[in-house]
């Protein structure tokens, strides 16, 4: 390809189509669409993935979470990270649009057999090993998001759930002493940072090893998105804050807090780090990640926006509504709520109602759903 005059200098505006469904004489294909990615990388030419699709069409569905990472994870050295840009406060409980019941603080608020929405889904991230898994290990660190991992979720269904072992110093085939944790990449982000970063990290992990956070950072400055892929990057770890801490108080009761202090910078990746605490035996782990949040510190001192423009309409009163007895007695009320806030600044509303008692004076609680 690279004797063709118009080919020079510009093999990566060449794409080669990938059919993952392998039909016809082709290379790869399936769970092996990673050998024709590696070949084409191997030439300077970019690739288009054609029907990825084959993942939920062919395969168990029961079992797609755990095959579509599978799928991916093959193909990940082989693939570019495409960063997200986004601003504070960003927010990720990993759902994936789809799952069982809803959840708010740990605790079930909805049950519910299904549900599918994908407006509900925020990045979910990735998961890339970083440089201390060696690399005879798995190219992604095993992720599960299975129904059954739905039910210790923290906010929404499925939480991002990361498992391994790490290895014994000196046992054969083990990890090397000096590599007795992993780091598991969770997003690749472009993310300005505050002057006062707050990050809230919630997770649920096994015993015997210790969870931490790490960011990786850089220069703001350096981040103009035409033409910069490699910037040099920071790894920081932030400060944990006490339960007594007046930051902690203001923003939440039940989910630990750090603190970030930089300038100028802005947030490249979000690492996690789970090492082993003590011992010389082989110790498997497990890691659920309920919800990852970055904010601005000094938003916590701001009082919040009003809602703003309420109004009901559409509005549609019924009696009679339902087969229960006392039903044809009672009057129902049907229509459509609208306000405004700005989307970028609110997570979810909680609607509050109470049931109207005719001329009784005194009326229940409000109640929410």
């Amino acid at each position: 390809m690279g004797s063709y005059p118009e080919a020079q200098g510009r093999l990566g505006d060449i794409y080669v189509g990938v059919d993952v469904f392998a039909r016809g004489e082709v290379v790869g294909g399936k769970f092996e669409t990673n050998k024709a990615l590696e070949l084409i990388r191997k030439h300077g030419l970019s690739a288009a993935i054609f029907a990825p699709g084959w993942v939920y069409e062919t395969k168990d569905r029961k079992e797609f979470r755990v095959n579509q990472d599978r799928f991916w994870s093959l193909l990940s050295e082989f693939l570019y990270v495409h960063r997200p840009s986004s601003h504070l406060p960003f927010v990720s409980s990993f759902c994936q649009g789809f799952g069982e019941n809803f959840f708010w603080k740990g605790k079930v608020t909805v049950a519910t057999v299904t549900f599918s929405d994908v407006s509900f889904r925020p990045v979910t991230g990735s998961l890339r090993t970083a440089h201390h898994l060696p690399r005879r290990g798995l190219g992604h660190l095993p992720s599960d998001q299975s129904p059954a991992a739905g039910d210790q979720a923290w906010s929404r269904p499925s939480p991002r759930h990361l498992s391994k072992a790490i290895s014994a110093p000196g046992h054969p085939g083990g990890d090397p002493p000096t590599l007795s944790k992993v780091c598991a990449r969770i997003f690749s982000v472009h993310i300005p940072l505050a002057s006062r970063t707050l990050v809230s990290f919630i997770y649920k992990s096994s015993e015997g090893v210790t969870v931490g956070l790490e960011l990786k950072t850089t220069d703001a400055a350096l981040c103009s998105y035409e033409g910069v892929q490699d910037v040099p990057h920071t790894s920081v770890q932030p400060r944990v804050l006490e339960g007594d801490h007046e930051l902690v108080r203001r923003f939440t009761e039940n989910c630990g807090c750090f603190l970030l202090e930089l300038k100028g910078c802005a947030l490249r990746d979000v690492c996690v780090n789970v090492s082993r605490e003590e011992g010389d035996q082989d110790v498997p782990f497990s890691c659920r990640i309920g919800e990852i949040m970055v904010m601005d510190a000094e938003s916590l001192t701001v009082p919040p926006l009003s809602v703003e423009d309420i109004c009901l309409s559409d509005i549609l009163w019924r009696r009679g509504v339902g087969r229960g007895p006392g039903t044809q007695d009672r009057l129902h009320l049907n229509g459509t709520l609208r306000w405004r806030y700005p989307a970028q600044l609110v997570r979810h509303f909680r609607l509050h109602w109470r049931r109207l008692r005719g001329p009784e004076p005194h009326s229940p609680p409000a109640r929410s759903p």
